[in-house]
């Protein structure tokens, strides 16, 4: 198994409710890998800190030199990875290329200083549903649980929160296979184009 999905595994698999929180804007990243279990992030932080604690590289230098932060929001992920190549990620192109470990950067388009996009890992090969949309698990952290689809389920309760697993929709386009737009989860009841809300999906490498 990929080294940091495997770690995202291990701490969503040890946390308790109480010691896993969507943490508020401002407070400070809090993760511990062994026992105290505890989670206290944001969705880009949640990726970043996972990311740290598992590759050598991954250290406050690199984050500043490529994102021109040590935990970089979801906007500025996206922005970085559509305009250059960062080492140690691949950019992957098409949805049905999706493989466990990719992350997938969702910028809201807004110009408000928090809550900019959204950040997910990859835990598995997406799924093909019957409007030809590809429903992917995934691994994150959230204040707003992945829909109520007993099919599709995140491991958090609807009214849950912090780290956990479950399941965005991407659609893709039918000429390039492309990103085309994602649904929050397959109960949602909107989608939103790359137009509004533009994606982009990386590799660790």
């Amino acid at each position: 198994m990929i080294a940091h999905l495997r770690a995202a595994e291990d701490l969503i698999d040890h946390l308790s409710p109480e010691a896993n929180r969507y943490k508020a804007s401002g407070e400070p990243d809090v993760v511990s890998w062994a026992r105290p279990w505890r989670n206290h992030t944001q969705c880009a932080s949640f990726q970043t800190q996972l990311l740290k604690h598992v590759y050598d590289w991954a250290d406050d230098e690199f984050f500043t030199a490529h994102f021109r932060s040590v935990s970089p929001p979801s906007r500025t992920y996206r922005w970085v990875f559509e305009q250059r190549e960062v080492p140690h990620f691949a950019r992957v192109d098409t949805v049905a290329d999706l493989r466990p470990g990719d992350l997938v950067v969702v910028d809201y388009g807004h110009r408000r200083p928090t809550n900019t996009g959204h950040i997910a890992l990859v835990r598995g090969a997406p799924v093909v549903d019957e409007d030809k949309s590809y429903v992917v698990p995934v691994a994150d952290c959230t204040a707003d649980p992945h829909g109520t689809s007993p099919d599709f389920p995140d491991s958090r309760s609807p009214a849950g929160q912090g780290a956990g697993y479950g399941h965005l929709v991407f659609h893709a386009s039918p000429e390039t296979g492309g990103f085309a737009g994602y649904a929050w989860s397959v109960t949602a009841q909107r989608s939103h184009p790359v137009a509004e809300r533009p994606i982009v999906a990386v590799r660790v490498v």
